[in-house]
């Protein structure tokens, strides 16, 4: 019996303050150790530094 299933599964690690630290899209029918392993093996995402015409 084949019990695939449809959509995507997204795996979004934050930091204390909510901030988004890094992203992995995987299918929705993929094991949740295998995606958190991916998911911290995964670079960090850097924020732009402020300028004075974009305040953070």
């Amino acid at each position: 019996m084949d019990r695939a299933k449809l959509g995507a599964k997204r795996s979004i690690p934050t930091g204390a303050r909510g901030v988004q630290l890094g992203v992995k899209v995987s299918g929705a029918n993929t094991y949740d150790t295998k995606l958190l392993k991916a998911t911290l093996g995964r670079p960090p995402i850097h924020s732009p530094q402020p300028t004075a015409r974009r305040h953070q």
